[in-house]
């Protein structure tokens, strides 16, 4: 059941058995994704990162690990990992634009403030 909240063991989990990791990548590859986790949740906390700033950010840091992360894997997880990566980027896609569709029909519904344009 997924409550919403996101959690890092679960998800570590789910990863290391998608890519078939072994101990010594586990050992190497953790660290990196809970300092990924760290560096997100903190930039989101920093009040001083303008608001239009932070999903660029947010990106950088993903980015930045992501390639730490593909720099331990043998060359067949690789392609599993750019295939759960892809999946990701066009599940991410697909609900931003849900969610700019559903911002759109809500501003559509909504009463026109001030007066009537003729």
């Amino acid at each position: 059941m997924k409550s919403g909240k996101y959690n890092p063991k679960e998800s570590f989990e789910k990863f290391s058995k998608k890519l078939d990791l072994t101990p010594d990548q586990k050992e190497k590859i953790r660290p990196i994704m809970n300092d990924e986790v760290k560096a997100i949740r903190e930039m989101r906390s920093d009040k001083s990162v303008p608001k239009d700033q932070k999903k660029e950010r947010e990106m950088k840091i993903i980015d930045e690990h992501r390639a730490k992360v593909r720099e331990l894997l043998k060359p067949e997880q690789q392609e599993k990992y750019d295939k759960i990566i892809a999946e990701k980027k066009e599940k991410m896609q697909k609900m931003k634009k849900e969610k700019k569709g559903k911002s759109e029909t809500a501003e559509k519904a909504a009463p026109e403030k001030g007066g009537q344009q003729k």
